[in-house]
């Protein structure tokens, strides 16, 4: 089977070009015919149609958990920590660049003071995303992880018109509510706030909402966030992360707020 694919580019003086590509499509296996490119549909090469940028460079599932097991299943969408965890831990060096997935507003900032005894998600930001269609046309076939894991909250709506996404233990803010924001724009700076103890496992947790900022309306970000899963992690992939968990426990006891007084 043949299909044309057409699509639309814009330049700084508003012309318009077309672009035609001819694809075969052999169930999940995609060929640009001219050249013989080959994907496959749910490959990190899927054709998709907007403009979405990942949360991290690279994602990948963070190895290990806070003091170093290695419980990876902990740190997808789902119930293995006996509650459900409701979004991914993305591993992410502290300063690592955090971008916006999509055009977006800055939605709300949470600031975290450290307190004995107090945790939670640290400095966050929630963006609500500009265009729905764009976080719809973005969700892929995804298989769960782990027996554990969840798809969505009971109240997710896939087809919703509104989408919030939230980024947590961030290590500084560089942003400030309603600032307009573009898909690959960066927000902020990775880090371990929220963590009181410290943590062996520096990760971004990120969160997909629909209609309200709530957990039952919350989904797997896995089905948007095209990570690298445990089987899919280089050997550089892994001696990193466990490079990190050999250094121990670190705490972030002030996390930065570069763009807010």
């Amino acid at each position: 089977m043949k299909k044309n694919h057409k699509t639309a580019f814009h330049d700084n003086d508003n012309k318009t070009a077309q672009l035609y590509i001819k694809v075969r499509a052999i169930e999940n296996v995609f060929t640009i015919v001219d050249n013989k490119r080959t994907f496959l549909k749910s490959s990190p090469f899927k054709m998709i149609g907007n403009n979405w940028h990942e949360p991290v460079d690279d994602p990948q599932i963070a190895i290990y958990t806070q003091y170093g097991a290695k419980n990876t299943h902990k740190n997808t969408y789902g119930t293995a920590r006996g509650y459900t965890h409701a979004g991914l831990d993305i591993f992410a060096l502290e300063g690592s660049n955090v971008y916006a997935c999509l055009d977006s507003e800055v939605y709300e900032i949470q600031k975290w003071t450290r307190k004995t005894g107090k945790s939670g998600y640290g400095h966050n930001i929630t963006l609500k995303v500009k265009i729905p269609q764009e976080i719809r046309n973005r969700r892929r076939e995804y298989t769960l992880a782990y027996t554990t894991d969840k798809k969505q909250g009971n109240s997710f709506n896939p087809n919703s018109n509104v989408f919030y996404l939230r980024y947590a233990h961030l290590g500084d803010i560089l942003v400030k509510k309603g600032d307009k924001v573009k898909t690959g724009d960066v927000i902020a700076k990775s880090g371990i706030s929220g963590v009181i103890d410290g943590t062996k496992d520096p990760h971004l947790h990120f969160n997909i909402y629909s209609d309200v900022k709530s957990n039952t309306y919350l989904v797997n970000p896995a089905y948007y966030v095209y990570w690298k899963e445990i089987g899919d992690l280089t050997k550089a992939d892994k001696k990193t992360q466990k490079d990190r968990m050999d250094e121990g426990l670190k705490v972030d006891p002030a996390p930065k707020l570069s763009k807010i007084k």
